[in-house]
């Protein structure tokens, strides 16, 4: 996977969105059927048969960033001084959060710091998915 690759969520995930309502233009989708490479939304508008397979692919940032505008939930990734990595969402309507380090129920089977910074943001938006069902 290359560096452009890596800034796009992974199918699985994107797919999650789009079951939870993100409906935003993407600058690129996949498809069920290649689940791994990415295609060109210009590119691939030459195949209108296939749109009902399409699944449209955010940044991360723009997952991000529809968590925030759309169920009121920031997520975002630091590093600490012993350069772990963890995850912080914050509930903006109460101004309560949660961490990857912190030691609460739901967390017990999530690690508590990441290598990578991806590894986190991942996390992160996993665990905004969840959130955002269990309102549901």
């Amino acid at each position: 996977m290359n560096y452009i690759q890596e800034q796009f969520l992974p199918y699985k995930e994107s797919l999650e969105l789009k079951k939870l309502g993100f409906n935003e233009e993407c600058f690129f989708i996949r498809i069920k059927e290649d689940p791994f490479n990415l295609y060109n939304c210009s590119d691939y508008e030459d195949f209108p048969e296939n749109k009902d397979k399409e699944i449209g692919t955010p940044l991360y940032q723009q997952a991000f960033d529809w968590f925030l505008e759309k169920h009121d939930l920031n997520g975002w990734v630091d590093c600490n001084k012993e350069e772990n990595w963890i995850w912080t969402i914050n509930f903006v309507k109460y101004g309560d959060y949660i961490q990857s380090d912190d030691h609460i129920e739901d967390l017990e089977n999530l690690p508590e710091f990441y290598n990578t910074k991806k590894e986190a943001q991942l996390a992160c938006i996993q665990q905004l998915i969840k959130l955002v069902k269990e309102k549901q």
